[in-house]
């Protein structure tokens, strides 16, 4: 099993590069013995045109001086002086360190191709074999940034990995030599020293054991990395708790308790149900799965009964799904769960594992949420930046999307929203391409998209005067410059499309939340900034502007109740409100006129 990471570091500095190159080129982390220095090269792939020997290119201080003399080469400002890529191996491959060097050097000419100098090192100090890439951002055929898309970047490394993944496994069946070999360097006597460590009988048995834990923990990931992105920290709960349900009795020698339950708790369409069926499915328990589809006497009695099943078959787990829905009414004290409790309670000697989830836990007994009945509870959250983005590009994998398309606008031009939401706009882009006889996805593809599914803005027949479409989109223009100018490449979309056939429009940007005082009073700013735009230009009070007017309403009332105020979170009455504290469009206007920044102190 092979990963490929595309690794987000900023690398800004001179040191930050040379830190790089230094760690990726450490002789001790790619061979601890002679024989296995002279099979691994650390080597730097687009040197031809300066004729630098081998041996140069070996000194991580070399090959750092010579990318930056690329990168000075350039003359203007670098947002970064290099980019990371690791392809890593499963300690199960039976591959050694020596024989990924193809693979690396495939590798790095397809970035040299491209003018990028790339130098790798093979690594085998972590149980398996990996290779760090440092690839230089900045072309020295073109002296252009690196361009390279992350989507097409990552197809080209998965296709070239996987290809020369099926020649060596291809090799290895018909040389049942070579693999014996292999397989006796990674598990037998002969044990690949990792590191600079020397090993003696008693400590190549706990590297064999090392070994073994992390092949548990590599299948593992395989299925929860394969399934789901992101949600990293919650995967790696995960994997722990079913190395618990997997090995109790390794826990239970060191006298830890085996927890006994797990809720999930997030808005719908974010990968509850899915994240709780792979632990299951890899928990090898017998299953049990139960949901309210009945009455409430009926549906108590059959609540005790796949309590009483899933106990009978333990070891076992069982999935409760949308806990939110088993009570109609939302008093803590009902008697839905008094007997859920009391089924936990009951179940406590046996070794039955309980998954639940649910879209809200607010009207829960807290008796129910405490450690004992539920010692795990994960609470998701809609993918935002980096996560969103890698969503959004798996969804886009096997689309053709235009090469001016970039998926961080599109994470921008949206708020937080569902994985399924994020499936169902990249389908609907697709859709509309090829409605429109488009080779690839356009941007309008998408925009139409996420106007129509996101912000739920359908296109209309009504008439609109050209006047008035033309206010329309100065108010929103308005919005959208004011809030570039105080938080530069947060807007993401703008439009003049009203919501359910109504005259209106939108300017949006990527969902964040404010920080401090300034950022939210900046929020406030940007609100009034469309009915001052229309009136700066036109002359005349932006009448169709009640929303924005109450929206800052609303803005003022909480910040006077959690900054101006006591500290406390919450919104007090009208009557309370600091209003000679609060910026008005009169203001927001005059400032517009004379080309003076908007107040800070509002």
């Amino acid at each position: 099993m092979c990963y490929i990471e595309l690794k987000n570091e900023k690398y800004e500095t001179l040191e930050d590069l040379k830190r790089l190159l230094q760690y990726i080129l450490r002789l001790d982390k790619t061979a601890e013995d002679s024989q296995r220095v002279n099979t691994i090269t650390n080597t730097l792939a687009g040197c031809q045109p300066a004729m630098i020997p081998n041996e140069y290119l070996c000194d991580p201080s070399s090959v750092f001086h010579l990318m930056l003399f690329e990168v000075r080469r350039r003359h203007k400002g670098i947002p970064q002086f290099a980019k990371h890529r690791i392809v890593s191996f499963a300690a199960t491959d039976c591959i050694l360190p020596q024989d990924v060097v193809s693979l690396a050097e495939r590798i790095a000419s397809i970035y040299a191709k491209n003018g990028y100098i790339t130098a790798y090192g093979i690594h085998a100090d972590r149980f398996n074999v990996h290779i760090h890439f440092a690839v230089c951002a900045v072309s020295f055929q073109t002296q252009n940034m690196f361009h390279i898309q992350w989507k097409s970047e990552w197809k080209m490394l998965v296709t070239v990995t996987n290809q020369w993944k099926s020649e060596f496994d291809e090799m290895l069946q018909n040389n049942i030599q070579m693999r014996q070999s292999r397989e006796a360097a990674l598990y037998g006597d002969d044990i690949v020293r990792y590191g600079s460590i020397s090993l003696t009988a008693k400590g190549q048995m706990n590297q064999e054991q090392k070994i073994k834990a992390q092949i548990r923990r590599e299948n593992t990931m395989g299925k929860f990395d394969e399934k789901v992105i992101g949600y990293e920290s919650t995967k790696e709960i995960l994997r722990q708790i079913l190395d618990i349900l997997k090995r109790p009795e390794v826990y239970k020698r060191k006298g830890i308790s085996i927890p006994r339950g797990l809720l999930m708790e997030s808005d719908p369409g974010l990968g509850k149900s899915l994240l709780a069926s792979i632990l299951m499915e890899e928990s090898e328990r017998k299953p049990f799965v139960f949901r309210k589809t009945s009455q409430e006497n009926s549906f108590l009695d059959e609540l005790r009964t796949v309590f009483a099943m899933a106990k009978e078959e333990a070891p076992s787990i069982l999935l409760l799904e949308d806990l939110n829905l088993y009570v109609e009414s939302n008093s803590p004290y009902a008697p839905e769960w008094a007997c859920l409790q009391a089924c936990i309670d009951d179940a406590k000697d046996t070794d039955l594992f309980v998954i639940a989830t649910t879209n809200d836990t607010r009207y829960m007994p807290p008796s129910l949420l405490r450690p004992g009945r539920f010692d795990y509870v994960i609470y998701l959250q809609p993918p935002i930046g980096e996560n969103a983005e890698n969503i959004v590009s798996y969804y886009l994998r096997n689309k053709d999307l235009a090469e001016d398309v970039l998926i961080s606008d599109i994470v921008k031009a949206m708020p937080k929203v569902s994985c399924a939401t994020l499936e169902t706009v990249m389908n609907l882009a697709a859709l509309n391409s090829v409605y429109q006889g488009h080779e690839h996805i356009q941007k309008e593809d998408i925009t139409e998209a996420l106007l129509q599914v996101v912000y739920k803005l359908q296109k209309t027949d009504k008439e609109t005067d050209s006047t008035e479409l033309q206010k329309i989109a100065v108010h929103e223009a308005a919005h959208a410059v004011v809030g570039e100018v105080l938080h530069p490449g947060s807007i993401g979309i703008v439009t003049v499309r009203g919501s359910q056939g109504v005259i209106g429009g939108m300017a949006n940007g990527c969902a964040t939340y404010a920080q401090n005082e300034e950022e939210f009073l900046d929020e406030v700013t940007k609100t009034l900034a469309g009915r001052a735009g229309v009136s700066l230009i036109y002359g005349v009070m932006d009448i169709q502007a009640s929303a924005d007017i109450e929206q800052a309403d609303k803005l003022m009332d909480i910040w006077q109740c959690h900054f101006a105020g006591g500290g406390f979170v919450g919104i007090e009455s009208g009557d309370n409100r600091m209003s000679e504290q609060r910026l008005s469009y009169n203001e927001a206007i005059k400032s517009a006129k004379t080309g003076r920044t908007l107040p800070k102190s509002i």
